[in-house]
């Protein structure tokens, strides 16, 4: 994609609202961009793609910090064992 597409430049200035200044600059800009520019579909589609990304990957890392933090809580490491009520269990 040349630099002075429409796509490349949009995303080279965008700054999503919800993810902090040191996530995005610490490698989830480079991760969106470089997955939204494969796509090749045009500035509307991209953008929407592209927030879409940034708001997924940042929470889906908290929400792995979280479980981490919980898993240390209780001293172990919980394991999904599979039950269809989603239980967890010690290892």
């Amino acid at each position: 994609m040349p630099a002075d597409d429409a796509v490349a430049v949009w995303l080279d200035a965008y700054r999503p609202d919800a993810v902090p200044a040191p996530v995005w600059d610490g490698g989830l800009s480079e991760f969106v961009a470089d997955l939204v520019k494969e796509l090749d579909v045009g500035l509307d589609a991209s953008k929407r793609y592209a927030r879409v990304l940034a708001s997924t990957r940042y929470r889906s890392g908290l929400i792995g910090e979280r479980y981490r933090k919980c898993s240390d809580d209780v001293g172990g490491s919980p394991v999904f064992n599979g039950s269809p009520g989603g239980r967890f269990s010690e290892n």
